[in-house]
């Protein structure tokens, strides 16, 4: 304290709680007192309180919220970051403290079964066929996804403790396949007295 001015706190509203943030002393790196006596040649650092997230570790606030669920009968957690307004405005943890700061944290959002199992659908491989003169594209990889025993789609967000269950297959497509890609419908596209065989 007699090399640093250590008075100079920031206050800040953390959730409508007022939360005071004094300079961090660092000493050969470790977190001191202003009042610990110093010794020839000890580092001295001192911070002062700069971030958003500065704000949310001094206040004890998480700063991300975790999910646990279970994926193909195996453990899966993941975090997701609390939703940040600094004066009413959307912020990252990152950002400055504003001046006169009032932060309020939300819960995150829950993740959709496609970011938790990172899908990308853009890769599934595809089959292109000629029918009747015309290009139809069949999938050859085929997934299922299930959230507790039901049928999901990959934008939904299940609950925390959720049973997943994400299957993959590959099969080559069959004519039913090919004729239901390409919209064929026999009661109307074969001309009456025609079969098909």
């Amino acid at each position: 304290s007699d090399l640093a001015d250590l008075s100079t706190a920031i206050t800040a509203l953390l959730n409508g709680k007022t939360v005071i943030l004094p300079p961090t002393v660092r000493i050969n790196g470790v977190i001191q007192p202003g009042s610990t006596r110093l010794a020839d040649r000890d580092a001295v650092e001192v911070s002062f309180p700069k971030t958003i997230g500065d704000l949310l570790v001094t206040g004890g606030t998480a700063a991300a919220e975790q999910f646990c669920y279970e994926l193909n009968g195996e453990p899966l957690q993941v975090e997701q970051p609390v939703q940040l307004f600094a004066n009413g405005r959307p912020a990252q943890l990152a950002d400055p403290l504003p001046p006169n700061a009032d932060v309020r944290t939300l819960p995150p959002e829950a993740p959709t079964l496609t970011e938790l199992l990172a899908l990308d659908t853009t890769t599934l491989v595809r089959a292109k066929v000629s029918f009747d003169g015309k290009m139809v594209e069949l999938d050859t990889v085929y997934q299922t996804l299930t959230v507790n025993g039901k049928p999901a789609a990959p934008s939904d967000c299940p609950p925390t403790g959720a049973v997943i269950v994400h299957q993959i297959t590959a099969r080559r497509p069959i004519v039913s396949d090919v004729l239901l890609a390409a919209q064929f419908d026999p009661q109307q596209q074969i001309p009456p007295g025609k079969h098909c065989q």
